[in-house]
């Protein structure tokens, strides 16, 4: 018999319990020390988080009416670290300072006012190195003759829009990638790791974000002449063009929804998805909806658009808020926003699960989500079912935050 030494017991509170384990005939005794200050701890961190991610979710609701909706509100009085988790989330500091003006037209208390300004002069300076680097990217296409198309939030860029950027993206004309790269290259820009399926590698400077030359897109795996043939200029960045309205929506809804679902209804994106529906005449937006319902994730597709253009249904809107609650609980649990990462992954197992009723998988994800280690958690998981079966089975009860 195996007896294992008792853990250090804490000094203010303590409570001893014995637990014996049968396993493989052999009988082990475990002698744990159990702290009830710890146990409170613990409720009253759950407790907090769910203050937290609620204070958030108001925080979140009132920049959706500001820089989506152009409804003009107070802001809600709530403390400082509300407004730095949806800050954080949504990434559209500098879009809502473009809207309001100034942070004098809102009134706040003062370190409220700090996080916003702290967040949108951090996305500012993404924003001036994109123009930088579209300006770069002008230059090439000039100097090498390759027509090269703007993608996502460049275009946005392009058209005077303060959007978040992580990179630039271009398109390059048929089997010309090649050429851009190494102009780009000559240029200073340094690969930076390997290239993706639908991108080389990325192509870095010194204190500015990426830049992606692609050869194909998500949502458009082969792009034909006539993808090249609808292509418009940008005027303030000639001679970069865009892809045709339908063809730019299309490509941010795929990457909402195929390669991003952790941030499929962020205001950064919706305002992205907006701005270029609202630019589609009636016969692209047909086209865009015989696109959509041909797809497996029609239901998803559809209700993006329907949320990002103010129509969506009741029963979406509720779909919606789960989706955001789940987020936000993910998000205000982190003990550092440095572990955004870990954020993501735990968010990102959650969005793609499908919905379940095993209490043993609450159990499991309130482990995941509250545990000082997630990955730990998210390891043994893994070794336990792996991917497919957590996926499938996880489940995540949102009544106490609605």
């Amino acid at each position: 018999m195996r007896v294992h030494a008792p853990l250090q017991p804490n000094k203010r509170a303590r409570r001893s319990c014995e637990r014996t384990a049968k396993c493989s005939g052999r009988v082990s005794i475990r002698k744990i020390t159990c702290c009830r200050s710890t146990r409170l701890s613990s409720s009253s961190l759950r407790e907090r988080t769910r203050k937290h991610a609620k204070d958030a979710l108001l925080v979140r609701h009132w920049l959706e009416a500001t820089v989506l909706r152009k409804n003009k509100s107070e802001p809600p009085e709530l403390d400082r670290r509300a407004w730095e988790i949806a800050l954080l989330q949504e990434r559209c500091s500098a879009l809502l300072l473009q809207q309001i003006g100034s942070l004098e037209a809102l009134s706040l208390e003062r370190r409220c006012s700090d996080v916003i300004r702290r967040s949108a002069e951090s996305e500012s300076l993404r924003i001036l190195s994109a123009r930088a680097h579209l300006l770069t990217l002008a230059e090439t296409a000039r100097k090498t003759g390759v027509l090269l198309a703007v993608l996502k939030g460049g275009v946005s860029i392009g058209y005077g829009h303060h959007v978040f950027v992580n990179d630039v993206d271009v398109l390059a004309a048929l089997g010309k990638e090649e050429v851009v790269a190494l102009e780009l290259d000559k240029r200073g820009f340094v690969p930076e790791s390997k290239g993706g399926v639908y991108h080389l590698e990325p192509r870095v400077s010194k204190y500015a974000i990426p830049v992606e030359v692609h050869r194909a897109v998500l949502g458009i795996p082969r792009p034909d002449q006539s993808l090249w043939d609808s292509v418009e200029p940008i005027p303030s960045l000639q001679p970069l063009v865009r892809l045709s309205w339908a063809n730019h929506v299309w490509t941010v809804l795929c990457q909402m929804v195929l390669k991003h679902p952790d941030r499929l209804y962020r205001i950064r994106d919706l305002f992205l998805l907006k701005t270029a529906l609202s630019s589609c005449n009636p016969e692209e937006r047909k086209a865009l909806e015989i696109r959509a319902a041909a797809h497996p994730l029609h239901d998803e597709f559809r209700r993006v658009v329907a949320y990002a253009l103010g129509e969506e249904s009741q029963l979406d809107r509720a779909h919606i808020r789960r989706a955001l609650v789940r987020g936000y609980l993910v998000l205000a649990r982190s003990r550092s926003f440095s572990a955004y990462g870990k954020g993501l992954l735990s968010h990102h197992m959650l969005e793609t699960a499908m919905n379940g009723h095993s209490a043993e998988w609450r159990r499991m994800v309130g482990a995941l989500v509250y545990s000082p280690n997630p990955f730990k958690v998210v390891r043994r998981a893994f070794r336990q079912i792996g991917i497919s079966g957590l996926t499938k089975a996880v489940t995540w009860d949102c009544s106490r935050v609605d």
